[in-house]
């Protein structure tokens, strides 16, 4: 689509996997869903994360869609704790790596 100011999203696609993916490709992060349309105990679980895709030499991101068992939440469940573990870690990382900054600045 174009980034022209008078674009938008109609309404009816709002909450959409179309939306769901944009979320996800514009935040570069993974965006985690209960479709719950009938009740908790037919639910489903997807998780819609961001990804890159080669080709003809050139790399694109894009996102891609993991769905997991209907009314079986633990392997989604493992999958949100491993993000959030990940992040973490990362986080973690990065106050290392500035702690060791400033440390060097203030010599």
């Amino acid at each position: 689509t174009t980034s022209k100011r008078e674009n938008r999203i109609d309404l009816c696609y709002w909450g959409s996997e179309v939306t769901l993916k944009m979320i996800s490709k514009i935040l570069n992060k993974k965006i985690y869903v209960v479709v719950a349309s009938t009740g908790l105990e037919t639910s489903s679980f997807q998780v819609f994360y961001p990804a890159q895709s080669n080709r003809n030499g050139e790399t694109y991101m894009t996102v891609k869609e993991k769905n997991f068992s209907i009314g079986v939440p633990e392997d989604w469940i493992q999958d949100i704790q491993a993000g959030v573990r990940g992040e973490n870690l990362q986080l973690k990382e990065k106050v290392r790596q500035l702690q060791a900054q400033l440390a060097l600045a203030s010599l």
